[in-house]
């Protein structure tokens, strides 16, 4: 009963409570709603793989915590490397002080590397932190060393065969004999990223750097004292006392110029006296260091100090064209179209103008001093961009074509292209610094018609009126028009009203080469209208870039490179180097970067159109036409015949050597001689490949046979199949490496010909070495495409047996994205730092947005490269 009860008052609270509640508010009758729930987000996923570019490897030991360490500072934990090989490091002097660092309180002074190098092979140290400046001596400073594993374990002291010691922002050797190596990079101040690249090519060092193999006497330095701070120049006894007071005595010179001064006593070598206890311990009791050595470190000593203007070795000279500048030997572009032998005959006629239509250019840049157009010059350049935020430089057209830069790549920096497209044209050659460029005399036009986002064609429609001396918007006229005018650009669709302006300037006499484009697909416009030289693009190996358009309107072909290959082992990735700039912090850095495209094909064809103007200023651009199709500007590259077009390669690649005897002829009404073009100079077969071609060809008039093809290893065979009577074609050359050792290896071909000549082809090759790559510990970014901001990243080590990084973004909700990679060595929190490896989707140069809206996205893959 007290259960009844119970259950009754219970019902009875129940209504009460619900009369209640339904008695409270204003007794407007309510329906019940059920919880709203919110629709789901609908999220993908972005995935792809990473690919290390060929012959990429990294320094076990760098300053970022989170990549796997491996100790490689002394001899005995030397970290293998295979050859070829382009290497990312990071050295330090001092500890960083940076809480997070790996070397917040210790220093890496010191990356050593073990290696087989064969005679004349190339070892670049690319110090990535540098300024370009060798004057300012906060400039970081690596140096170079090659030492004997075996004079090592006996004489470490001497073991040193060969070194680079400048105090600019790279350090070449070039190997002198065969043999296996330590290789080390030593911080000899400060700290920096670093690339350090071994290849084949020959070596074209720095004028300044220091070289212990180099003939010098031991002892003596010269130097030029720095004046007295009022102006007034020093006395002799002044001059004298502060030699004295660096150890030094007076032998020759007089004050205000340099001075020859001898060292009192033997110096002790810092630099010798890191490499071991032993060496410090032999130091301390009293042995003399070699007088060689201790003179290049007082050498760098004195440069280093405020008082000294200069200081040099004193060197030897004995009696004794291909130019010193320092890049030249990674320019394969200039071999793949026998620049070399063009520039036997002519550097070019400065009575000749090319314009570059294109972002503007760093006008300062030092390798294309005196090389530009400039604003007292009858051929000044012009900025022809009509709106200022297009423009980006605070206006809209002016007479100041410098490229203020777009910060259009994946980590905020700029792309400087237009410096890159006029230093391929026009870069000092023959300098002793960066590249040498088509055209070393003939001056350069800077148009800037492209600005942030690009441009627009009526804006580069003005530029070529500007460059054709023609009326445009800016109301002004150079007093030289163009003879030749580069376009590096293109886009969809073109205009009868541009039809019409590249048909008066052709009337003019003006060649107008462009870029077929980079999407491969058919041909973009400007390049597909009549009268304009439409460029496709090759590889390394004479074939179609990947990325190339082709069709019915590619006139010719000329480099423009692959960044995902080194197939000429050279220890850089295989796009076109030229001359660019860093925007990562400003000021702007000189820099020179490879890039890839159509964009860098075209500059190679405009500027040797430029050097035939310089031998025969009547060329016209039909009579270029004429001698295109006939098949004396190229060599074919379609097995159809010189003189027969193909979508792929026009008329086959530009050959700036036929071009210019064309010209020559033209000029001249002469016989031409016979002339052998051989196509590479050079073969590498690195560590996996088996079998290269290797073309030889008659660039001049007349006739020549080749009679021998000879090698002198029994590994290496040369194929003449496919080669007709006579000798010029393609050979296939063939290696065997079974039961070779492991090592690197060495052969010559010897080209014999009915000429008085006899021509060498160096080979090289690898056994045992790894093919693996590795481009470093990677950070993957995920980038909002608008903002430009990161959103998130992943972090990956190379697979230890494919060499590649698979990435996967989950969750990610629609929109609009970039994908980006690299390494961060110096542990600043952002990659893609000079000397640090950098990707991105799909073209690290060229990037495109990933518009994510109703589904996953595979398959974004992309390379890595330092």
């Amino acid at each position: 009963m007290a259960v009844v009860g119970t259950l009754l008052l219970r019902k009875i609270l129940a209504i009460t409570l619900l009369l209640l509640l339904a008695g409270c508010g204003d007794n407007t009758p309510t329906k019940s709603l059920a919880p709203v729930t919110p629709p789901p987000v609908t999220t993908y996923s972005l995935s792809g793989t990473i690919t290390a570019a060929a012959g990429s490897a990294v320094d076990g030991d760098t300053n970022d915590p989170a990549a796997p360490l491996v100790a490689n500072n002394l001899p005995d934990n030397a970290q293998q490397l295979p050859n070829p090989v382009v290497l990312g490091g990071y050295s330090t002097f001092v500890a960083t002080g940076q809480n997070g660092d790996r070397f917040v309180s210790t220093r890496d002074e010191q990356d050593w590397y073990r290696m087989t190098l064969a005679a004349g092979q190339t070892i670049s140290l690319t110090i990535a932190d540098h300024d370009g400046n060798p004057g300012n001596l906060a400039n970081p400073d690596l140096d170079l060393f090659l030492v004997d594993p075996v004079l090592y374990q006996t004489d470490p002291a001497n073991s040193t065969v060969q070194s680079s010691e400048g105090h600019g922002p790279q350090e070449t050797i070039l190997v002198q004999n065969s043999g296996d190596y330590y290789v080390q990079v030593f911080a000899f101040n400060s700290g920096s990223n670093y690339t350090l690249t071994v290849g084949q090519a020959p070596a074209m060092v720095n004028g300044s750097a220091l070289h212990i193999e180099d003939e010098f006497v031991p002892g003596e330095v010269i130097v030029r004292f720095r004046e007295n701070a009022d102006g007034a120049g020093i006395t002799p006894q002044a001059a004298s006392d502060r030699a004295a007071a660096l150890g030094l005595d007076y032998r020759a010179g007089r004050p205000g110029a340099p001075m020859l001064f001898r060292q009192q006593v033997a110096v002790a070598s810092p630099r010798t006296l890191a490499i071991t206890p032993e060496a410090s311990s032999r130091s301390a009791l009293g042995v003399p260091l070699p007088s060689k050595r201790a003179t290049l470190d007082l050498v760098k000593s004195l440069r280093r100090r405020a008082d000294v203007v200069s200081a040099d070795l004193n060197y030897i000279r004995r009696s004794s064209l291909v130019p010193n500048d320092t890049l030249f030997s990674h320019q394969w572009n200039a071999e793949l179209i026998n620049l070399p032998q063009a520039w036997e005959l002519t550097t070019g006629n400065p009575a000749v103008v090319v314009a570059v239509l294109d972002t503007g250019v760093l006008m300062n840049h030092p390798d294309l001093a005196g090389r530009l157009c400039t604003a007292s010059d009858d051929c000044r350049g012009y900025d022809l961009i009509a709106d200022p935020i297009v423009a980006g430089d605070g206006d809209g057209i002016d007479p100041d074509p410098e490229d203020v830069g777009d910060k259009g790549l994946p980590d905020g920096s700029s792309g400087f292209h237009g410096t890159h497209i006029a230093g391929i044209a026009g870069a000092a050659g023959n300098n002793g610094t960066g590249i040498a460029g088509v055209d070393w005399a003939a001056r350069i036009m800077p148009i800037r018609t492209l600005g942030i986002g690009g441009g627009t064609s009526y804006d580069v429609m003005q530029g070529v009126l500007y460059a054709a001396g023609l009326a445009n918007d800016s109301g002004a006229v150079p007093a030289k028009p163009a003879d030749v005018i580069n376009l590096s650009l293109g886009g969809g669709g073109a205009s009868d009203y541009e039809q019409a302006i590249f048909t008066q300037v052709r009337d003019l006499g003006i060649i107008v080469v462009a870029a077929a484009g980079n999407a491969h697909n058919l041909v973009d416009y400007p390049a597909a209208l009549t009268g304009v030289v439409a460029v496709s693009a090759v590889d390394i190996d004479k074939k179609l870039a990947p990325y190339s358009n082709f069709g019915a309107a590619v006139d010719i072909a000329a480099p423009g490179g692959d960044s995902t290959t080194d197939r000429n082992g050279d220890g850089f990735a295989d796009g076109v180097i030229s001359t660019c700039g860093d925007d990562h912090t400003l000021p702007v850095k000189y820099t020179y970067v490879p890039y890839q495209g159509t964009s860098m094909a075209t500059p190679h064809v405009a500027a040797v159109a430029g050097l035939m103007k310089g031998e025969y200023p009547a060329l016209t651009p039909a009579e270029f036409d004429t001698l295109l199709a006939a098949g004396s500007l190229t060599e074919d590259l379609g097995g159809d015949g010189p003189a027969v077009r193909n979508d792929s390669f026009g008329y086959g690649l530009i050959d700036a050597q036929k071009s210019v005897l064309a010209a020559i002829g033209r000029a001249n009404g002469g016989t031409l001689p016979a002339s052998l073009a051989i196509s590479p100079s050079y073969l590498n077969f690195g560590a996996g490949s088996t079998s290269l071609s290797l073309t030889l060809s008659n660039s001049g008039g007349g006739v020549l046979n080749v009679t021998a093809v000879t090698p002198n290893a029994s590994w290496l065979t040369v194929d003449a199949s496919a080669v007709p009577h006579g000798g010029l074609g393609t050979y296939t050359i063939n290696i065997d490496r079974t039961g070779l050792t492991s090592a690197t290896y060495a052969a010559t071909l010897t080209i014999v010909t009915d000429q008085p000549a006899s021509y060498p082809v160096t080979v090289l090759m690898q056994v045992g070495a790894s093919g693996i790559a590795n481009a470093g510990f990677q950070h993957i970014e995920l980038v909002d495409a608008a903002s430009g901001s990161r959103l998130t990243g992943l972090t990956k080590a190379a697979d230890p047996v494919t060499g590649t990084y698979s990435y996967s973004f989950t969750g990610v909700p629609p929109g609009n994205y970039l994908v980006r990679s690299g390494t961060d060595s110096d542990h600043d929190g952002q990659i893609c730092d000079p000397g640090e490896s950098c990707g991105a989707y799909p073209l690290r140069n060229n990037p495109s947005v990933i518009s994510v809206t109703t589904g996953n996205r595979t398959g974004l893959d992309f390379s890595s490269s330092f």
